[in-house]
C-alpha cells in the first residue's frame, strides 16, 4: 500500500499556495484537457424552473484554495443509529509509519510564475455569460472495466462507511428561484434540489487543522466504523471521486490522486495515494469526473472501530460540483453466516440520452441447492435527487431480470444522492448527515429474491434519460450455508 507523502502531494500543495488555476495548472501537470462548459445535467435534457437548462454564471470560488464559508454541521436528528462498536483503536504508535519524500519546489515555482498564474486566476473570477444548452461530447476518457478487487469464502460480511465532501453553499441563494434555500435542499426538499441549481462548496468539519505537509484542511467529512465484536478485517479499500473539471478548469491528475485520512486513535492525517494502475475519468465539453482508490487494509486492521475522516479531496467548486468517499471493509466473524464475499471496481459512464449499457460482475458464487440470500452494494457519482429516468437492473446467471428499488429509491430514480442503510447492523454515523448528498450515492440492495442456485455472475444493466452518472464500485455477499440472515 502506498500511503506516504509523495512528490505529487508536495506539488499539489504548492499549486494551492500560489493560487494557480486553469491554464497555470497545466504548467504543473502538462495535462490540461478540454475546456468544458457548464450545462444542466451534463449538458443534455430539459429541466423545470426559471433557469432550467440554462448556463449559470460561475461563482467566485476557486477549487484549489481553502474555502472561507465551509460546512461543519453536526449530524441531524434523522441520523442513522450507530452500530455497536468494539473498544477504541490502538494508539498511533502501533500504526504503520509513513516516511516523507524529499521535494524541490523551487524549479516548479519558477515554472508556475513564468505562466502568469495571477492573470489566469483573475480570468476565472470574471462572470461567464449564459450559454445555450448543448449535448455533451466526450473529449477524453479512461473508462475502466469492472474487475474483482477482492473475494473470499468465509464466515463474515462486507460493509462500508461513506460520506460526501461537497454541499450547497448556505450563504448564497439558489440559482433557480423555484428551489428552496440550501438548508432545505440538504434535507431533500424542493422540486429538484440538485447541484446544478446551487452554488456549491466543500464540506469541512475540521477547519483550522493541518495536513501532513502543513497545509490547511479545506474539505473534510467523517463516518464511524462499528464492526461487531470479534471481527477481523480481511480487506479494506478507500474510494474517492469528484468533479475534475467544469468550464475552463480541469484539475491535473497529480491533484486528484491523493487524499488525507485520519484514523481512530490518531490526531494527525495521513496522505493516501491512489494505487490503481490508472485513475478512471471522463472529460466532456461540459465537465470532467474521476474515481481513484487505495488499499488501506493495514490501517483499518490496526485502527479498528471508530471515526474515519477523509480530507482534502479535490473537486472543482462551482455549480454542479460533487464529490465523496467510501471505505469498503470485508471482515471475518465466526458469528456471521458462511458467505461468498466479493468486491469489484471500475469506472463506467452513462451520459444523458445514451443507449442502455451493461457489464458482468464475474466470479459470484451461490449455493448449489437450498435458499439463496445476498446483498449488492454500489457507489455511484453524479446521480441527482428527483431527476428521474436513471435505472439500475441486474440479472444473475439463472435468475430473472430485476429493477432496483427500495424504500429510498423509486425504480426510475436509482441514483438519487443518498447514503442510507436499511440493515440496522450496518448503519453508521456520519458527520455531517445530509439526506441530499448532491451527486454522491452509496447504497445497498437486498437481491435475495433475484438470485438462484448455481449463479456465477451478475449482469448489471443501466440506463438513463437525462440524469448522467458514473458507476465506480460494486460489492456483494451471498450466504453459502443456507442461512437467510441479511
Amino acid at each position: 500500500m502506498t500511503s506516504s507523502v509523495s512528490r505529487a502531494a508536495a506539488t499539489r500543495l504548492l499549486v494551492r499556495r500560489t493560487c494557480v488555476v486553469g491554464a497555470a495548472v497545466a504548467a504543473v501537470a502538462g495535462q490540461l484537457l478540454a475546456v468544458p462548459t457548464v450545462a444542466d445535467a451534463r449538458g443534455s435534457g430539459t429541466g423545470t424552473g426559471a433557469n432550467a437548462g440554462a448556463q449559470y454564471p460561475q461563482n467566485s470560488q476557486n477549487s484549489q484554495a481553502p474555502q472561507n464559508s465551509q460546512n461543519s454541521q453536526a449530524p441531524q436528528s434523522s441520523q442513522s443509529p450507530q452500530n455497536s462498536q468494539s473498544p477504541q483503536s490502538p494508539q498511533s504508535s502501533q500504526l504503520p509509519q509513513l516516511p516523507l519524500h524529499p521535494k524541490n519546489p523551487l524549479e516548479l515555482l519558477q515554472s508556475l510564475q513564468s505562466k502568469n498564474p495571477l492573470q489566469s486566476f483573475q480570468a476565472l473570477q470574471s462572470p461567464q455569460p449564459h450559454r445555450p444548452q448543448q449535448r455533451a461530447t466526450t473529449i477524453a476518457e479512461n473508462q475502466l472495466p469492472f474487475t474483482t478487487r477482492f473475494e473470499g469464502d468465509f464466515h463474515g460480511s462486507i460493509t462500508r462507511i461513506s460520506n460526501s465532501l461537497m454541499t450547497c453553499d448556505e450563504t448564497k441563494a439558489p440559482l433557480d428561484p423555484e428551489q428552496p434555500p440550501c438548508e432545505d435542499a440538504r434535507k431533500g426538499l424542493g422540486s429538484r434540489p440538485i447541484n446544478n441549481k446551487y452554488e456549491m462548496k466543500y464540506i469541512n468539519i475540521d477547519p483550522g487543522s493541518v495536513g501532513p505537509l502543513g497545509d490547511g484542511i479545506y474539505s473534510a467529512s467523517s463516518a464511524d466504523l462499528g464492526l461487531i465484536d470479534g471481527s477481523r478485517v480481511k480487506y479494506a479499500r478507500l474510494y474517492w471521486g469528484g468533479t475534475r473539471g467544469i468550464d475552463d478548469v480541469v484539475l491535473p491528475e497529480n491533484q486528484i490522486d491523493e487524499v488525507y485520512l485520519k484514523v481512530p486513535g490518531e490526531g494527525q492525517y495521513r496522505n493516501i495515494a491512489n494505487d490503481q494502475p490508472s485513475i478512471g475519468y471522463i472529460t466532456t465539453d461540459v465537465e470532467s469526473s474521476y474515481q481513484a482508490s487505495a488499499d488501506i487494509t493495514d490501517l483499518v486492521r490496526q485502527a479498528g472501530n471508530g471515526t474515519y475522516t477523509v480530507a482534502n479531496m479535490d473537486s472543482v467548486v462551482k455549480p454542479h460540483s460533487w464529490g465523496g468517499w467510501t471505505i469498503v471493509v470485508a471482515y471475518e466473524n465466526d458469528c456471521k453466516p458462511y458467505r461468498h464475499i466479493h468486491l469489484w471496481d471500475g469506472f463506467r459512464v452513462e451520459l444523458p440520452d445514451s443507449p442502455p449499457r451493461e457489464f458482468d460482475l464475474t466470479g459470484l458464487q451461490t449455493p448449489a441447492a437450498g435458499p439463496v440470500a445476498g446483498k449488492l452494494g454500489f457507489v455511484v457519482y453524479d446521480g441527482d435527487l428527483k431527476w428521474t429516468g436513471d435505472t439500475l437492473a441486474i440479472k444473475s446467471t439463472n435468475g430473472p431480470q430485476a429493477l432496483f428499488s427500495d424504500l429510498n429509491h423509486a425504480s426510475n430514480d436509482a441514483f438519487n444522492s443518498t447514503i442510507e442503510e436499511l440493515t440496522p447492523a450496518d448503519q453508521f454515523i456520519r458527520t455531517p448527515y445530509n439526506r441530499n448528498n448532491f451527486g454522491y450515492d452509496s447504497n445497498r440492495w437486498d437481491i435475495s429474491p433475484f438470485l438462484r442456485n448455481g449463479d456465477t455472475d451478475i449482469k448489471v444493466l443501466f440506463d438513463t434519460d437525462k440524469d448522467g452518472y458514473d458507476l465506480g464500485v460494486f460489492y456483494a455477499y451471498v450466504n453459502l450455508d443456507g442461512s437467510t440472515e441479511g
